[in-house]
């Protein structure tokens, strides 16, 4: 939940890693935080696993209704559930 808020809140102040570091004063490796924020950034949040998990599993969207969020279809939401290991439901089950 922090990541998405700090997207939507600050997505067009972060371009570089030292950009994202001073935005939450993190002290950390920037590497390592700029690579767990990139889907956000990019506007891809489906390619974090937690996200997916959230969303799918607790809040038991479909995968349509993720790929209409996300801009993109609901084989591309297959397939990262598929590449998270994240078990899928059958079709027309919630």
């Amino acid at each position: 939940m922090f990541m998405q808020e700090l997207h939507s809140e600050l997505a067009e102040e972060i371009t570089t890693n030292g950009d994202i570091c001073a935005v939450i004063d993190f002290k950390g490796d920037s590497y390592i935080l700029k690579a767990a924020l990139t889907p956000f950034i990019e506007g891809k949040p489906y390619q974090d696993r937690d996200w997916l998990v959230e969303q799918y599993t607790k809040k038991e969207m479909t995968m349509a209704e993720l790929a209409t969020l996300c801009g993109c279809t609901a084989a591309t939401i297959n397939q990262w559930l598929v590449r998270y290991q994240i078990p899928t439901r059958s079709r027309g089950r919630r």
